[in-house]
């Protein structure tokens, strides 16, 4: 019934380290289950009672001021002109290898990144010895109407950014291992 599905937003994404995030993103999640979080109350509540044709009719003019016509849609806290967000979608709990997440409309974003569950592969480690790893498909679904391929060049070199350069996204220990844990463990207390 989708009671169980809630949307989380992160700003100012590129000034955070990943464990921040992920620490956000669990502790949200947590207050979801819990049905304790007042953001998604906020967004949800009204929409529950209403049938789907009025929801989607006024999600659609709402879009229409917001986008169009550049207006503030404040009854939805709807900003003008809501570009620069990204969607990232995990389907790890389902267990589905290979997935791309469909552009819609309705989200107006330029890219949906999609994290698909690990599966074991055969990889070559740092001694050059192939081994056994965890390894994950992520897809990304661009749409032309809010990207140019020189904005998805930009998307594509920030995301191998992270990868090449972790030390620049994630709390590194002296001993140079990510402080991941600190911070999920932290959230777990906090909860």
């Amino acid at each position: 019934d989708g009671s169980d599905v809630a949307i989380s937003t992160i700003k100012h994404l590129d000034s955070k380290f990943v464990e921040d995030i992920a620490a956000y993103i669990s502790q949200k999640a947590k207050l979801n289950k819990k049905k304790l979080d007042p953001e998604h109350w906020r967004r949800t509540f009204t929409a529950a009672f209403l049938p789907a044709f009025i929801v989607q009719f006024c999600s659609q003019y709402a879009l229409f001021l917001t986008i169009t016509l550049g207006v503030n849609f404040k009854p939805m806290k709807f900003p003008k002109f809501p570009f620069g967000g990204a969607i990232l979608s995990s389907v790890t709990g389902f267990n589905i290898t290979n997935s791309t997440a469909p552009l819609t409309n309705l989200c107006k974003l330029g890219v949906i990144v999609t994290v698909n569950a690990p599966q074991k592969k055969p990889v070559v480690n740092n001694d050059n010895k192939i081994v056994i790893s965890n390894v994950m498909n992520l897809h990304f679904a661009i749409d032309s109407r809010f990207n140019d391929l020189n904005r998805w060049a930009q998307i594509q070199h920030s995301f191998l950014d992270v990868f090449e350069n972790p030390e620049k996204y994630f709390k590194l220990t002296a001993n140079g291992k990510s402080a991941s844990f600190i911070a999920n463990s932290k959230v777990e207390q906090a909860i």
